[in-house]
């Protein structure tokens, strides 16, 4: 867990990884590919959908980004 420069990197499945800009500790980086529209999978659950085009290697954040996140309490009719 750290900042990570532009540059070449393991992947956590021993993959080579080209980061093509800077990422602060506890963001995400694209591990492949991701077209605008799709789902973006962190551990393999949606953490929200690409708004963009995301290339592997690039940095995810809001810019690029939509949270799909739907409070629970919505389903419940609205807070306590």
């Amino acid at each position: 867990m750290r900042d990570l420069e532009r540059g070449s990197y393991r992947t956590s499945s021993g993959d080579d990884l080209w980061v093509t800009e800077p990422v602060g500790l506890g963001h995400k980086v694209a591990v492949r590919d991701i077209a605008r529209g799709r789902a973006v999978k962190r551990y393999g659950m949606s953490i929200g959908s690409a708004v963009a085009d995301i290339p592997r290697g690039a940095w995810i954040h809001t810019h690029n980004l939509a949270s799909d996140y739907l409070a629970t309490f919505a389903h419940r009719g609205g807070e306590r």
